[in-house]
């Protein structure tokens, strides 16, 4: 509470009424008394070379993808990775 205001940061369903969009971008939400009045978006990058190590590893290993992260995300990473 600033100046006797609620202020939330967090998921747009803990900030505020509104549910979550199914979006392909990590976000944090910022609301003043349950309105949303910003957000910030997070994109995540990969070090050169990652795919080519990618590519190694699965010719010596069994390898899966575990992510936390939005299915948008995990689709990129499976792409980028050479998942199917």
């Amino acid at each position: 509470m600033i100046d006797d205001e609620w202020i939330a940061i967090g998921a747009k369903s803990f900030v505020s009424q509104q549910e979550e969009n199914a979006d392909d971008a990590s976000s944090v939400y910022i609301a003043i008394e349950g309105t949303v009045i910003g957000k910030f978006i997070f994109k995540n990058s990969y070090r050169p070379g990652i795919q080519a190590l990618s590519k190694q590893l699965q010719n010596k290993y069994a390898l899966a993808i575990l992510s936390g992260d939005n299915a948008g995300e995990k689709n990129y990473l499976q792409s980028l990775l050479g998942f199917n």
